[in-house]
């Protein structure tokens, strides 16, 4: 049949009162509505054979105005997922049913510094209680951030944490993130908290110079009254050490104790606390 395409629809049956044509005693469809021969309006799938002008409509409108829109509909459907999948975006929900208590940013800061407090406590004897905490402080100070993104995000106080660090940008967890590494303190941290977790640091997280080192000494405790015998004691000692850089012609490699780099890190998280109005007084009192 001249211009005719063939396509499956589903019927639709004709609003009560249509004026019908006598074929076949059935009821003429209304007006922009497909019906299929042999279903008596039931809405049951059928094949039918639309010729370019059944019920008024032409091949060409059917196309433009029905076939058409869901072609398009359905591919930017499917470039969409596509899309979406590469970029690894993920429904999220709210974690805070199981962090035992731990309910914001201020409370991770909290842990941060009792796991830096306990680490110089337990150096003795061999240090193993030591490394164990410095690993958590260190994977604390990092984590950090996704904490505090999230609450950045929730109470829309994006815009003072841009102001305390000088961002042009500052809207999501990896902008916060690209400022944490300006901080040596933070960006040792990275590097400690992702070996510990995952053992292999993967290629644009790695950063190569950094070494975290752990020896054991021995440690003199000088005697609490006066003519008594100190005591010697095994002593852990943990220290990061940074990439070399270049100064003045000078070829500098900086080392600090775990310690140090802790409270570093534990003092820009403070600052940025204090500036996006997170901070109760008294917090660092751990």
């Amino acid at each position: 049949m001249r211009g005719a395409i063939v396509c499956r629809c589903r019927a639709l049956k004709a609003p009560e009162g249509t004026p019908g044509h006598a074929h076949g005693g059935r009821q003429a469809p209304a007006k922009g509505h497909l019906q299929a021969p042999g279903t008596g309006g039931t809405g049951e799938l059928g094949s039918i054979e639309t010729p370019s002008d059944f019920c008024g409509i032409s091949a060409a409108s059917l196309i433009k105005g029905w076939l058409l829109p869901c072609m398009i509909r359905t591919y930017r459907g499917a470039i969409l997922g596509m899309r979406s999948s590469r970029m690894g975006e993920k429904q999220t929900f709210d974690g805070r049913r199981v962090t035992m208590g731990l309910m914001g940013p201020l409370d991770l800061y909290r842990k941060l510094r009792w796991e830096s407090k306990m680490i110089d406590q337990l150096a003795i004897p061999d240090g193993v209680g030591a490394i164990y905490c410095a690993l958590n402080a260190a994977i604390s100070a990092w984590q950090l951030g996704d904490w505090i993104a999230v609450a950045l995000a929730h109470d829309q106080r994006w815009p003072l944490a841009a102001a305390h660090l000088g961002a042009t940008k500052m809207q999501t967890k990896q902008d916060l993130q690209a400022e944490m590494r300006k901080c040596d303190a933070l960006l040792a941290c990275q590097q400690i908290a992702t070996a510990g977790k995952h053992l292999n640091i993967v290629q644009g997280t790695f950063r190569d110079g950094f070494r975290a080192d752990y020896y054991v000494d021995y440690h003199r405790i000088e005697p609490e009254t006066e003519g008594g015998e100190g005591l010697e004691v095994r002593k852990a000692a943990l220290s990061v050490v940074f990439p070399s850089y270049v100064d003045a012609a000078c070829t500098v490699r900086k080392q600090q104790g775990m310690g140090r780099v802790l409270s570093d890190a534990s003092d820009w998280w403070e600052q940025l606390l204090r500036a996006t109005d997170y901070w109760v007084e008294g917090a660092e009192l751990i």
